[in-house]
């Protein structure tokens, strides 16, 4: 993991309203969606696409508002689940009322997500393209997630419109989340996201591929840009017995991890709030995060003599969002060095970047420095590398391969026990042959070095 926090020079790009969504081929940046007799309403409803019997549920949270606008989240079913379309009591609780997501979850009548998967994406855009219409949605910041089968037309739309070489405000997420997910297309590529992989000893076998090797795929290609200096926010939990279903706990374990992303990668601003021309561009340079050098142009917007009263409120609310946003980075930084030192030197070096030239920028730095050198932080780092390196050594079918115990016991001796590592190598433990990891127990050493990078 690269720990540089050199500076960064960031280029602004004063960009009028509707700049910055050039199109990706996706419906929803076509602007083709009108507002209908739904928009703003909160609560949950039934509607239609253009597509016979491909449908979907909203789910719009109270705390949703004209002033307060929200993100999304975008969710496939599985095979033959389509009853199931209509319940958000997980999404609700977990995402949408927590952090005021419209939720979509797409209902496909005829149960199979192999058949016309191509129509089945099309119609997810259309669902997306209409939520946007109805709804103040910041492009952008929001969860994409899938069960069983609903990992095809997930995969399908991911590799369409995710990829790094297309707009970031394009691409309407920053955290995606596999539920035991058929999600055969590669995970690498694309616009920084966190990521959630929720796996049971029980689904192993399901499908062909089988869910056991897809799933350790999409983890170990991930962790794999994480050595290359990528995001190590990357969840690959397993859960000891669960079958082929939806556990309360990756939901929540999910939610967790889109917390991360939603502060520190994600766009936070709805800009059609901002339609002036001195605020646009602010707008797009504090969405792109560059929240440095928008605070900074910001300032001198309202140090003008000749700002217009309107202008001038709407600069100070958005002032006011750029240093909540700010507050929010800060206090999650200060967590994270308390608890996850891997996850807190990624989210470091991207806060750096983000505040080059604001005040705060000095205080990540300083706190950075402090982690840095200290023993512990060294040892949480190389626990990690030892962790991404060995990821796919680890597993035989449902079961934890005996070469892999030393590893794990190394890992979770070094990573901190409240560090999202610490808590994959105890779950992983779990899969031992207890005879072996009785074995191992009784061998080991009172004390041991600390794991090498």
């Amino acid at each position: 993991m690269r720990w540089s926090l050199a500076p960064v020079t960031l280029l602004i790009v004063l960009l009028t309203p509707g700049q910055g969504r050039a199109a990706s081929g996706a419906v929803w940046d076509t602007q083709a969606a009108k507002p209908s007799e739904n928009a703003g309403r909160i609560g949950q409803y039934h509607c239609t696409t253009s597509r016979q019997g491909y449908n979907y549920w909203v789910y719009a949270p109270k705390s949703y508002s004209e002033s307060n606008p929200a993100g999304l989240h975008l969710f496939f079913h599985g095979q033959g689940s389509q009853g199931s379309a209509q319940s958000f009591g997980r999404w609700a609780l977990h995402f949408c009322d927590k952090f005021n997501l419209v939720g979509v979850n797409m209902e496909y009548m005829d149960g199979d997500n192999k058949k016309d998967t191509a129509g089945k994406v099309l119609s997810a855009e259309e669902a997306v393209a209409q939520v946007m219409a109805d709804y103040k949605i910041v492009r952008g910041r929001g969860a994409v997630g899938s069960f069983s089968g609903g990992g095809l037309p997930h995969g399908r739309l991911h590799s369409q419109y995710a990829g790094d070489k297309t707009p970031r405000f394009s691409w309407p997420f920053s955290h995606s989340s596999l539920y035991g997910s058929n999600f055969w297309k590669s995970a690498t590529g694309t616009h920084t996201m966190s990521w959630f992989i929720g796996l049971g000893t029980g689904e192993w076998d399901v499908g062909k591929p089988t869910l056991g090797t897809t799933q350790q795929r999409r983890a170990g290609e991930l962790y794999g840009v994480a050595l290359r200096g990528g995001c190590p926010d990357v969840d690959f939990k397993i859960i000891k017995g669960k079958g082929h279903d939806i556990a309360d706990a990756d939901v929540a374990a999910s939610s967790a991890g889109f917390r991360r992303s939603d502060i520190m990668l994600a766009p936070f601003v709805y800009g059609g709030d901002y339609p002036e021309r001195e605020l646009a561009g602010i707008v797009s340079a504090a969405n792109s995060r560059q929240l440095g050098s928008a605070a900074r142009l910001l300032g001198q917007v309202l140090r003008s003599k000749s700002l217009d009263a309107d202008t001038k409120k709407k600069a100070e609310d958005l002032d006011r969002l750029i240093s909540a946003r700010i507050g929010e980075m800060l206090r999650l930084l200060q967590e994270l060095s308390e608890t996850d030192f891997v996850l807190f030197a990624y989210y470091a070096q991207q806060a750096s970047r983000q505040l080059t030239g604001h005040p705060a920028q000095k205080d990540v730095r300083s706190l950075f420095t402090k982690m840095a050198s200290a023993s512990d932080s060294r040892r949480a780092d190389a626990a990690f590398q030892l962790f991404a390196r060995s990821f796919s050594s680890f597993f035989g079918q449902a079961v934890l391969h005996a070469n892999a115990i030393p590893i794990l016991v190394e890992i979770r001796r070094y990573s901190g026990e409240q560090s999202l590592v610490y808590r994959l190598s105890d779950e992983y433990l779990l899969l031992a042959d207890p005879e072996e990891l009785k074995k191992y127990q009784e061998a080991l050493p009172q004390t041991a070095a600390a794991p090498k990078k």
